[in-house]
């Protein structure tokens, strides 16, 4: 098993495919960027970039000044060859979330499953407090999670490409084997579990206010391709749920 550090070092060449996976194409991605609402001419500083997806996304509906900050450099020597294909002018910086102060001001930090990496509550604590440095003064920070109380069976996702193990025990902190079948072989990185109340206390202790949860939707398009009963199961329990917090 990897360890926190690098268990992202070798996915960097292959995370791109993920891009067209159903989960993240007709589902992930739409409801993130209808939480994010009108983007155009926002500086928005993504951590956790990964492959740039994101930030492609914010080139297309009119974003302006764009960052992306990841600690693995595997991952931001694909967003830097995608970023370049796409003829987009974005920033790469190889770091994490609490290091995003250095970075900023920004009106948008956006975060995509990088929460759930933190292996501490001071850990979590600290890559909020980096998210609010870098934020201006009304700006706003939305990230996806993992849900707290996704399902307990590993097996409960696999229809969607991955499995999920954890202890039935729930805990703060509780690491939880995340295993993409979308690789080959399959690839593992381990996420850790965070209650509600710790996120919501971690943002609150970071300056956030109006800290909202808000659950991810399939598109008409994804319903009509896979029909709504592929997506009953999601729906009833969906790994992970999307955070909006304003700084005041």
């Amino acid at each position: 098993m990897k360890t926190d550090n690098d268990q992202f070092r070798d996915y960097g060449a292959h995370y791109d495919a993920t891009e067209h996976w159903p989960l993240r194409s007709q589902l992930e991605a739409p409801s993130f960027l209808a939480v994010l609402g009108d983007l155009t001419g926002l500086s928005i500083l993504d951590a956790g970039c990964g492959s740039g997806f994101y930030l492609r996304r914010y080139a297309q509906v009119h974003a302006g000044r764009l960052i992306g900050v990841d600690p693995s450099e595997g991952m931001l020597a694909v967003a830097r060859a995608q970023a370049e294909t796409a003829g987009l002018e974005t920033t790469f910086v190889q770091a994490g979330l609490a290091e995003a102060g250095l970075l900023g001001p920004v009106d948008l930090v956006t975060a995509v499953y990088v929460l759930p990496y933190a292996t501490a509550w001071d850990e979590l604590a600290a890559m909020c407090r980096g998210a609010a440095a870098a934020l201006r003064p009304g700006g706003r920070f939305v990230t996806f999670a993992l849900n707290p109380e996704f399902a307990a069976d590993p097996d409960y996702y696999r229809p969607y490409g991955f499995t999920l193990d954890a202890k039935l025990e729930r805990a703060e902190g509780q690491p939880v084997v995340l295993t993409s079948h979308l690789f080959d072989p399959p690839a593992q990185v381990v996420a850790h579990r965070w209650s509600r109340q710790a996120h919501d206390d971690a943002l609150r202790d970071a300056g956030f206010r109006s800290i909202t949860w808000i659950a991810p939707t399939p598109t008409d398009a994804g319903i009509a391709e896979h029909g709504a009963a592929f997506w009953a199961d999601y729906l009833n329990c969906p790994h992970a749920l999307i955070i909006s917090a304003d700084r005041p």
